[in-house]
């Protein structure tokens, strides 16, 4: 149930899986994400909506549709670790039923799917980072929006170490191409999340109608770009830049080169942690961010605690241990005191807190936000008490930075 304006407003959610369901779900999405009358590809929204878990939110005694969601199944590295995770899409309500809580009671509903499924942690990408915050999320760190002029990059058309050819192909129909790369990133990636669902990855491709370059050596794709080309004389923008190796990453700048003559900018997207101005010399490069939030950052956080047993941390040699009193609202099963110690081979085990230990000296508060946020590496130990987020004693801080080192995730 949610509460508006002093009376209860009770909400009925239900899987989409008969066909009014689907056209509701469909509905829905053209009206939040699309242009008024314009018509989306049914059939691959069909095909989601089966394989995944997508929900509608009712007004229990009208029968009305308020909003919807997509829970997706992905793939996750989290420290290099592998774990199921449960990617949240297509969040959307109409305009009426806005800021009257259904969409939160969906999220707390799904999260009890996730646990049941066995997706251990969540990801998104928000359409306002502060709404999912206060669902337990923590924002990552800003991709890049790269800008500079292709004639930087005419001294690779000459660098006879540059080996191998690159491939230009349409997205929509080599989509399977891309994500033959793509997929061998989630071994070294931190953050990064696949999409396991077929359907969803037609869909991803239909919605990116780009040109895809693909890096090959030796015959063995290693890199791929999607890009589009605005007009001549104008921007190349490029969406995706994903390489294997060196190789592969220098033939797709190359590639950029090729285009020198024909555009005037080149407009990249890359990861937080990458830096092209180290790649070349005078390129001379400006940053931005991207134009909205939905492509700026992804958020994630920790679905189940006690899944967090086992998580490796290979620079630790040391025996180390605190105990937090974990603080979590939107799922109950989180909120207990757990005892977080490491063995000398860098393996952090989990196990709830006695009442003793949780009343012991050293003992401290500790939201989901704030454990999600250390675990993933983008926020400092000694941040969280000015977040909010909880309050370690210096002693614990300094446990907290030997532990949960600085990383950058990559959604």
């Amino acid at each position: 149930s949610t509460q508006s304006t002093g009376t209860v407003v009770m909400d009925k959610i239900v899987r989409a899986q008969t066909k009014e369901d689907v056209d509701e779900v469909i509905k829905l999405l053209t009206y939040a994400f699309f242009p008024t009358n314009d018509d989306v590809i049914k059939q691959d929204v069909e095909d989601e909506i089966k394989e995944a878990y997508t929900y509608l939110v009712r007004d229990s005694t009208s029968g009305s549709t308020k909003g919807c969601l997509t829970l997706l199944t992905m793939t996750h590295n989290v420290r290099g670790r592998i774990y199921q995770m449960g990617g949240i899409s297509g969040v959307c309500t109409y305009p009426e039923y806005r800021r009257k809580g259904s969409i939160r009671n969906l999220m707390n509903y799904v999260f009890k799917q996730m646990r049941d499924e066995k997706m251990y942690f969540s990801t998104l990408y928000p359409f306002k980072e502060s709404f999912y915050e206060r669902l337990g999320y923590v924002p990552f760190p800003i991709w890049k929006k790269v800008v500079f002029n292709p004639r930087s990059l005419l001294p690779l058309l000459s660098n006879q170490n540059i080996k191998g050819e690159v491939e230009r192909l349409p997205m929509t129909e080599n989509y399977r191409i891309f994500y033959e790369v793509f997929d061998q990133l989630i071994i070294s990636v931190h953050g990064l999340g696949i999409f396991n669902t077929p359907s969803r990855r037609k869909r991803f491709a239909w919605i990116e109608k780009q040109w895809l370059a693909v890096a090959k050596v030796d015959g063995k794709a290693v890199g791929v770009m999607t890009y589009k080309i605005e007009k001549f004389q104008g921007d190349m923008n490029v969406r995706f830049f994903f390489y294997l190796n060196s190789s592969a990453k220098y033939l797709l700048l190359q590639w950029l080169a090729k285009h020198a003559d024909q555009v005037s900018r080149v407009i990249l997207n890359l990861r937080a942690d990458e830096s092209i101005d180290n790649w070349l010399l005078d390129i001379f490069p400006s940053f931005g961010r991207p134009d909205t939030p939905a492509n700026a950052t992804g958020m994630g956080r920790v679905v189940s605690v006690e899944k967090l047993d086992g998580l490796q941390f290979p620079h630790v040699r040391e025996h180390l241990s605190f105990v937090a009193r974990v603080k979590d609202n939107q799922c109950d099963w989180n909120n207990k005191g757990i005892v977080f110690e490491t063995t000398v081979d860098g393996v952090l085990k989990v196990r709830e807190a006695t009442e003793e230990e949780c009343k012991k000296p050293g003992s401290f508060d500790l939201t989901i936000q704030g454990l999600s946020g250390l675990v993933y590496g983008c926020i400092a130990p000694g941040d969280l008490q000015f977040r909010y987020y909880g309050n370690p004693s210096e002693e614990n801080v300094q446990i907290l930075e030997k532990i949960f080192t600085a990383l950058t995730p990559f959604l």
